[in-house]
């Protein structure tokens, strides 16, 4: 119901306090659709407070992330993990089962299931390694992406990246 209120005259600024929380999925959904809606038909600017990172993801192309008073980082939402996490996640998908101590002996290892492994690899490095992998272990898969936005923040509020 604030949101209807505060929309009657359609602002050119509209400020957003945690504008989903405590919502249903769907509803959330369409709360983020209609706020999009109006930044598509009027041009509504929208600065939104939240700890929802799907609402983050799906309206904001620029963010400002406050620690503590501070700002650690100002930039676009695309920039956290390329400036912040310079770093791939690497997914391995094995033909058959390895032992995790072997495994664990390789630079990177972060988890291991059945037949699977997951790997943190320096950007620069993903190519190399990746060859290394197919080449040493029996790959039938192998997924490379980027480290998830919230490793990226986590990553700044612990002060282990810095906006470069």
């Amino acid at each position: 119901m604030e949101i209807i209120a505060a929309l009657l005259h359609r602002p050119r600024v509209l400020f957003l306090d945690e504008p989903t929380i405590g919502l249903d999925l769907i509803s959330q959904g369409a709360i983020r659709d209609l706020l999009k809606a109006l930044k598509g038909r009027f041009g509504t600017t929208v600065m939104l407070t939240s700890h929802y990172l799907s609402d983050i993801e799906d309206l904001c192309e620029r963010i400002i992330l406050i620690n503590h008073g501070e700002s650690v980082y100002d930039g676009p939402l695309s920039g956290v993990n390329e400036t912040l996490a310079n770093r791939k996640t690497v997914r391995l998908i094995f033909s058959e089962e390895l032992a995790e101590a072997r495994l664990s002996a390789i630079p990177g290892f972060r988890s291991h299931d059945t037949n699977s492994a997951v790997f943190d690899v320096d950007r620069s490095e993903v190519r190399a390694f990746s060859r290394r992998m197919l080449d040493e272990l029996p790959v039938i898969d192998l997924t490379i992406e980027d480290v998830p936005l919230e490793e990226g923040i986590a990553r700044l509020y612990r002060g282990e990246a810095s906006n470069g």
